[in-house]
């Protein structure tokens, strides 16, 4: 897989717009320097002034309805690599991929159907990170298959789901994009804290581990 003398390596490629998938991003660089592997991060920006981005949002509402037809025709719109090109040849590139209305988020749809996931998946195994309120199965299946359409060889996942019942995980979701807070309570209902907890960031090094021995 890797040429003489030289450590493998794993490339990671995601979108973050609330810090979540970078927190997953963190924990992945920690267990693949376990592992014996080099790592390099690539992070997606969405730049394209039809589909604006702003953290918090005041007119909450209409900001997500206005999200909905894009994410649910996986359109795609301009981005940007940070940086544009990996420095070396990976070895296994890791998406890092945060559920949008059920779907992967417009920006990594953009990448996946880019020039840029073309060239870098084109024989390549890859893995696939889901970050989600509840519904990771239809962001997984598209990357997947789009991810196997570009030529690679799909290796493996892991979800990670953010905690409450649906109700709960939007209320909490609501009140991080309006007042980038989460109160206790949202009408009635007791709401806990927003984003990925600390325990289940905790499967990752099990989980590079695995790939890390099938990979060799």
């Amino acid at each position: 897989m890797s040429g003489v003398g030289r450590r493998p390596r794993a490339l990671i490629v995601y979108f973050s717009l609330t810090g979540q998938t970078s927190r997953v991003v963190e924990g992945l660089i920690s267990s693949w320097s376990r592992c014996g592997w080099d790592t390099e991060v690539c992070r997606i920006h969405l730049e394209d002034p039809r589909y604006p981005l702003a953290h918090p949002v005041p007119g909450v509402w209409r900001f997500l309805l206005r999200w909905i037809p894009p994410q649910l025709a996986h359109r795609t719109g301009d981005i940007r690599l940070d940086p544009p090109e990996p420095s070396a040849e990976p070895d296994l590139v890791v998406i890092g991929s945060p559920t949008w209305w059920f779907n992967p988020a417009l920006p990594i749809v953009s990448f996946m159907q880019s020039q840029h996931a073309e060239g870098l998946l084109q024989g390549k195994p890859f893995a696939v990170m889901t970050i989600c309120r509840s519904a990771w199965a239809g962001n997984l299946a598209w990357v997947r298959k789009r991810g196997e359409a570009l030529g690679g060889r799909f290796v493996g996942h892991l979800a990670f789901r953010f905690p409450g019942n649906t109700a709960q995980s939007m209320l909490a979701f609501i009140h991080k994009f309006k007042h980038d807070r989460v109160p206790t309570h949202a009408w009635g209902v007791p709401l806990h804290p927003y984003g990925i907890q600390d325990d289940h960031l905790a499967a990752i090094p099990a989980f590079v581990r695995k790939i890390a021995d099938e990979l060799g």
